[in-house]
């Protein structure tokens, strides 16, 4: 209790504004592995709903699983991030991360995979059912463009004409 308090992780608000630390953020791919294997393992789910399945992380933080999301980019692994609806009263919005694509699912498992032989294995069976696979490039639609006022721009050319820019490639 006194690393908690010492740490002020005893606050209630603390939770909702959890992030992934930095250190792992700027750590580079086996840190990022071995942080996701751990988060996973500890508060992921494998679930599965007819011919349907998908993993799972639920949190009261959008800033954490932002986070989380942006380092399932970084190894190639598409997610969602939507709302989580909680049918009891007395609870704060929740937000869940998803990997519901076959593919991706697959990506899970040969990059990062579960630590217990049970969520391995209920993985390994989600994987034997039919699903989608996501296209190796997805093309967004631009809805709209919005003034917000004049900033400073700087123009960089690259060889191939692409560049990533968080976890874009424009």
């Amino acid at each position: 209790l006194s690393f908690l308090n010492k740490h002020e992780l005893t606050d209630e608000r603390w939770a909702e504004n959890m992030r992934v630390p930095d250190s792992i953020l700027s750590g580079g791919h086996s840190v990022a592995c071995a942080y996701l294997q751990a988060f996973f393992q500890a508060e992921g789910c494998v679930r599965t709903k007819g011919n349907s399945s998908d993993i799972t992380l639920v949190s009261i933080s959008k800033l954490l699983l932002e986070d989380i999301q942006h380092l399932l980019l970084n190894l190639g692994i598409f997610s969602r991030l939507m709302p989580s609806y909680e049918k009891r009263e007395d609870r704060k919005p929740c937000y869940s991360l998803v990997i519901a694509y076959k593919s991706e699912r697959e990506k899970f498992r040969s990059i990062i995979d579960f630590i217990s032989q049970d969520k391995q294995q209920k993985l390994w069976f989600t994987l034997q059912l039919p699903g989608k696979n996501i296209p190796p490039s997805r093309l967004e639609e631009i809805t709209e463009i919005r003034s917000i006022g004049e900033f400073p721009v700087w123009d960089i050319e690259t060889e191939s004409h692409n560049y990533a820019t968080n976890s874009i490639i424009v």
